[in-house]
This record gives C-alpha cells, sequence and structure tokens, in this order.
C-alpha cells in the first residue's frame, strides 16, 4: 500500500542471512549498500532472494538510528 508509512524508500537486496528467528537483510537503500533490516522468519512474509528491488517501509517508532563515530 504506497502511502502506508511516513517513510519509505526503494532498495536492492545485496545480502540475506538466515539466522532461525529472523532473517538479517542487507539492502542497497538511498545510495548506500549497509542499509540492514531485521525480518522475522515467518510464512506470511514475502520470499526474499538476492538481488530483488523492493520497497522499504517503516514507521517512526520502529527505526533506531545510530550515531556516526568520530573518525569513522
Amino acid at each position: 500500500e504506497p502511502g502506508k508509512y511516513p517513510n519509505e524508500f526503494q532498495g536492492r537486496i545485496e545480502e540475506l542471512i538466515y539466522l532461525g528467528d529472523h532473517i538479517r537483510t542487507r539492502a542497497s537503500v538511498c545510495g548506500r549498500n549497509d542499509f540492514i533490516v531485521k525480518i522475522p522468519n515467518a510464512t506470511h512474509h514475502a520470499v526474499l532472494q538476492e538481488g530483488d528491488v523492493v520497497k522499504f517501509g517503516w514507521s517512526v517508532e520502529d527505526c533506531r538510528a545510530l550515531d556516526v563515530f568520530e573518525g569513522a
């Protein structure tokens, strides 16, 4: 549903790592290839493959942004 979330961006799946209860997904989003998403490992989620182009969306309260380390 377009417009469902206040933050929506298109990205490309770069890496998928199965970690039991979730899948760690690294994607290229907004010109960066280090966008990390934790997706619950549930049957109702879409099946993703490396190289897929998908839309990412999230609510403000579901996002955690970290400060850049000085000198990084």
